[in-house]
This record gives structure tokens, sequence and C-alpha cells, in this order.
């Protein structure tokens, strides 16, 4: 068949289609997706759009006003609960922004949208209440929400009994969620209000064991005398009737090895072990608590068994909350950790480690640490590496915003991965060395790239 025939076959085909109902307002529907949006969403969205668009700006009290409307709006628009929390924890506000980042969680349609470090509430949250997500209906759950977020808005300024008010009104909405609890707690614990402090906080442990790691974090115990007792009778109860809540078990084992209970704090990390697959976090307690009772190769055994896990300790440090070492362990472990931890970690991963261990406790030797770190990558990458890789140079101007600025980030990753790539070629014990086999063995984490395609994907590790 020639062109002209082609050409014929084509338009007949055409002609056919449209025979069935082929005209104007179809190829609309074609060609454009129906906008279903409600006024109240439509007005939401535009709030949410001007509130980024200040945020990029550095307009923190604009955008807290903006996606705040835009929750009055339409309050299931889950994207301004994480701008808010955004906000508050760039002003440093970190109770807010954790409330916000729950409620962004509580309110995001579907588990791709949850932030990671968001995980450890969800898991905690499910191993307690299975059936959590169906016993509210969204929208109530939204609304009370908003209203959380309201409360908040009010203690920030200093008007604490409306805030308290607020969320007595919020807690219809979210039965067993725990929020309520915990933000009313530490509203009680600021205003002086101790006994009033220790229910609510103890009732938000009772609903979801994150808060307990929480108020470890923040160093409660030192406001609230008392607080560790209560956190590991509330602790334990839950257990028992919650054997499988792998992020309650690692508190409660943290609570007696602080309170020097460290056989106790052994037994339950244990347990906690012989449920799904070990987390490094109860290896490490376990690890402590041998070792307060002078138990030499459980010890060991217990720190081998984090090796064997393969897991990047480097994850162990993030930059929005402290570290197992100087969060929930309050920093009493620390030689375990510089010591027999690290030293069983590879180059570079070694130094990095010992580096943020000791930065984190405010150590003058973190700077030592630092250099070595620094020294030992010099090693790994020397110069040259990176020379004649487009993308690499001095920017030739500041991004407008912050959009721009992930997206120059990002640009600029692609651009110099190929400087990490090895070629593959012959191998002098036979076969071939290539791609990553070099960052693998320097204990470097493992990654993927593509030329074709620029793309980092992480590899499981084994």
């Amino acid at each position: 068949m020639n062109l002209s025939g082609w050409a014929r076959v084509a338009a007949g085909l055409i002609v056919a289609g449209c025979l069935g109902g082929c005209g104007p307002k179809r190829l609309v529907d074609l060609s454009q997706k129906e906008d279903d949006r409600t006024e109240a969403q439509l007005r939401a969205d535009r709030h949410l759009a001007k509130a980024k668009e200040l945020f990029e700006q550095g307009k923190g009290v604009g955008a807290q006003k903006e996606y705040l409307a835009a929750l009055g709006e339409y309050p299931q628009i889950h994207e301004a609960h994480l701008g808010l929390g955004d906000v508050y924890e760039l002003e440093g506000d970190r109770l807010a922004a954790l409330a916000e980042y729950v409620a962004h969680t509580e309110t995001a349609p579907n588990t791709r949208m949850f932030l990671e470090r968001m995980l450890a509430y969800v898991f905690a949250k499910f191993s307690r209440s299975p059936a959590a997500p169906n016993e509210v209906e969204r929208e109530r759950k939204a609304a009370s929400l908003v209203e959380m977020s309201r409360a908040l808005d009010d203690y920030r300024q200093g008007r604490t009994e409306p805030a308290l008010a607020r969320l007595a009104k919020a807690r219809d909405g979210l039965p067993r969620a725990g929020l309520v609890d915990y933000l009313a707690g530490w509203m009680h614990l600021k205003s002086g209000n101790a006994d009033r402090a220790m229910a609510a906080l103890a009732k938000a442990v009772g609903h979801n064991g994150y808060y307990a790691r929480k108020l470890l974090d923040e160093r409660a115990e030192k406001r609230l005398p008392g607080l560790l007792e209560r956190l590991r009778d509330v602790l334990a109860a839950e257990l028992k009737e919650h054997p499988s809540d792998a992020e309650s078990a690692l508190v409660l084992a943290v609570i007696h090895l602080r309170l020097g209970d460290a056989e106790r704090s052994v037994k339950i990390a244990r347990d906690a072990l012989s449920w799904g697959r070990p987390r490094w976090e109860v290896l490490f307690v376990k690890a402590a608590a041998h070792a307060r009772q002078g138990q030499k190769i459980p010890k060991e055994q217990a720190l081998a068994d984090i090796q064997v896990l393969g897991v990047d300790l480097s994850s162990a440090f993030s930059t929005f909350e402290p570290s197992l070492f100087h969060g929930m362990l309050a920093g009493a472990e620390q030689e375990l950790a510089s010591g027999e931890l690290s030293a069983a970690l590879d180059e570079p991963a070694r130094s990095y480690f010992r580096w943020r261990l000791l930065s984190e406790a405010g150590q003058a030797d973190a700077d030592r640490a630092r250099d070595e770190f620094f020294s030992q990558m010099d090693g790994l990458l020397p110069a040259g590496e990176f020379d004649g890789l487009s993308g690499i140079d001095e920017p030739s101007r500041q991004p407008s915003g912050l959009e721009e600025f992930m997206g120059a980030v990002k640009d600029r990753i692609s651009d110099a991965m190929p400087g990490f790539w090895k070629p593959c070629g012959p191998s002098p014990r036979g076969g071939s060395t290539c791609g990553w086999s070099w960052a693998a063995k320097a204990g470097l984490p493992r990654w993927r790239y593509s030329r074709t395609r620029p793309a980092i994907r992480r590899w499981p590790t084994a």
C-alpha cells in the first residue's frame, strides 16, 4: 500500500470515529479534563498558591495567614497543614510544627504523600489501632484538625485559654489520635500546671507511643518530675495489650535503662526483637543494657547484630530531631556509641558517624572529627574527578525562590553524578569492576546512576 493509500485508511478511521459521536464537545472532553472543584475549593487553592508564594519570599507571617485561610475555606486541603508545619519549623516552634505534620499525615489522601519523618508516628498508631482510619469520617476529622490549627495560632499569640477551648472542641473528630492531649499537656506544662500536664501527656502516650519518644526528645522529664515513671507505667500497660507495638517497646526499654533497671530493659528489647524485622535502635539499647550489667559477650553480640542488619547509621542523624543517642538516651550511652559501635564501621562511614555524634553532643572534638571525615573523602574522591562536568560551576545568579533553588539543587546533583561513576573494565582478579563497587567497599551508601536517565535510586541494603 502506497502513502496515499495509508492516508485514505487513516481518514476513514477518523470519519468512522466521528460518526460514533465525535463533536465539538467530545473534542473538548478529550483535550481538557473537567474541573469539578467547588467554589470553596477554588478559593482555598488561591489562598494556598498565595501562601506558597509568600513562603518562598521568606514572609512566614503572611504565609501562615494564607495557609489558615485555605483551611478555613476547605478543611481537607492537606497541603496547608504541610505548609504550616514548614513555617513553624523554620521559626523554631517544634511543637506547632509537629502538630501540623501530624495533621498533614491524618488528612493526606494516600500513604505516598506521608513525610518520611512521620513514618514512626504512623507505625506506632497502626500497631495500636489498625482500624483507626475508618472510625471517623474524613470531613469530620479534617474540621477538627482545622480547629487544632486555630488553637495553635491562639496559643502562639499568648491566648492559652482560648487555645485550650479550641482543642476541647477538636477532640470530637480525633478520638484516638493523641494529638489534642499532647498539645494540651504542653500548654498546661508551660503554664505551670504540672498535674494537668501530666494527666494530658500520659493520655496522649496511651493513644500513641510516638508521643513518648517526642517527650524524651524534648527532655520534658526535666520540667516535669516523675514523668519517666509515669510513662513507664503507661507504656507497660499498652505493650501488654499490644505486644507488637515496636515504638512503645523501644521507648519503654530506654526508660527502664535510664531509670537503672537494665535487666528489665534487656527483656523488653528481647521481646521487641521477636516481632518482625529487628530494629537497630532496639539492638543498641539492648547492648547498652548488657553493658550496664557487665555482660560483655551479649553486649558484643547485640552490636554485631547491628552490623548484620547492614544499616546505614548515617540515617540516625537528621536536621529535624535528635538521634537516639542524644534524644531518648539523653547522651547516657555516648561512650558506647562513639567507641565500640563506630569502631565496627568502615571509613568514611566511621568518621562521619563520629563527627555527627560529637557535633550533636556539642563536644569540642567535633571539629577534629569533621576534618577527619573530609580527609577520608579527599582520599576517595581525589581532585579532578569532577573536571569537565557541566553544571558544577558557581551559579551566575541567586535563585528567585525556594522552588527554583530546589530545582537547581536537583540539577546540580544530577550533573555531578558521572564524577562518582567508575567505567567498567577488566579486573586484575578476573571478571570486571565498574559502577559503585569501590564506594561500597569504602562503606559509602550504594546508589545506582543512569547516564541516559539522570535519576538516583537507593538500593536496598543487604
